[in-house]
């Protein structure tokens, strides 16, 4: 089994979501930008192959944060040589599971975050609220997935990946 990440991005400003994340999620990596992500990333997985990659961050109507940056529909490309620095450690099989409030609502920049990391992004159209601590999120909305090839899907056969225990790991 290759490596399985927790990011939990963390941002110089104060916002309550951040905030309370930070307090229930224990992140392996903690990053506040995207450069941060891809370094942290790559020497947490060391020499094994990323199966799983979860983004804890925060998401409004038009973003989905990387900590002090915003990925959204007007600046994906500014993130996409940065992020596709990650591709090559990725497990072919491997995904990511976007934990960011309305990720789903933005499917160019998932289908950005998808192509750069050359594996499926899954997300929800809903919020993204922490359970107690040590338990899975809760997740609303329809859930979502795009791919590498830049392809957004909705519900049936999507919500499975979002479902799982600590103990899978």
């Amino acid at each position: 089994m290759g490596a399985v990440i927790k990011a939990v991005f963390k941002g110089s400003s104060f916002d309550i979501t951040g905030a309370i994340t930070s307090l229930l999620t224990i992140g392996d990596i903690n990053p506040d930008s995207v450069h941060k992500l891809v370094s942290q990333a790559k020497a947490e997985a060391g020499q094994q192959k990323i199966d799983r990659l979860d983004w804890y961050a925060h998401g409004g109507q038009n973003t989905i944060n990387a900590g002090d940056e915003d990925i959204s529909e007007l600046t994906p490309k500014v993130h996409f040589p940065v992020l596709a620095r990650l591709k090559p450690n990725f497990d072919p099989e491997g995904y990511v599971r976007l934990f960011v409030c309305n990720a789903g609502l933005k499917p160019a920049s998932m289908c950005v975050i998808a192509q750069a990391f050359g594996v499926e992004v899954y997300g929800c159209e809903g919020d993204v609220r922490p359970g107690l601590y040590g338990t899975p999120f809760v997740v609303s909305g329809q859930l979502v997935m795009a791919t590498p090839k830049g392809h957004f899907f909705k519900g049936k056969g999507v919500e499975n990946v979002f479902y799982y225990s600590d103990d899978d790991e």
